[in-house]
C-alpha cells in the first residue's frame, strides 16, 4: 500500500502537517510543524497539541524545567487561593 509522503528528512518520508498556534509580538503567526508516517498520524499529533493548548498547558510543555513549572504553579495558581502568609512561607522555601 502506498503511503502519501509530502516530506523528506535523512532519507525517510513523512507527511507533514502545519497549525498556527498564535501571534509574535510583531504580529506574524507562530506555526508549528507536525510529522507522521502518514497523513493521520500528523493530524492526530497536531489535533493532541492543541488539545493540549486549550488545556492550558505551557506551549513548550515538552522542554519546561522542573523549575520553570514550580514557579508557575506557584504564581498563577497557589496565589489565587493561598493567603498572603502561605504564599511568602512558600516562596521562602
Amino acid at each position: 500500500m502506498a503511503v502519501n509522503t509530502n516530506y523528506e528528512k535523512n532519507g525517510n518520508n513523512y507527511c507533514r502537517v502545519t497549525a498556527t498556534v498564535g501571534k509574535k509580538a510583531d504580529g506574524k503567526p507562530i506555526r508549528k510543524e507536525f510529522y507522521g508516517k502518514n497523513k493521520k498520524e500528523a493530524e492526530n499529533k497536531r489535533d493532541e497539541y492543541i488539545k493540549g493548548l486549550n488545556l492550558g498547558l505551557n506551549s513548550n510543555f515538552n522542554k519546561i524545567t522542573l523549575g520553570e513549572l514550580i514557579k508557575t504553579w506557584l504564581f498563577e495558581v497557589v496565589k489565587i487561593y493561598a493567603s498572603h502568609s502561605t504564599m511568602d512561607r512558600y516562596e521562602g522555601i
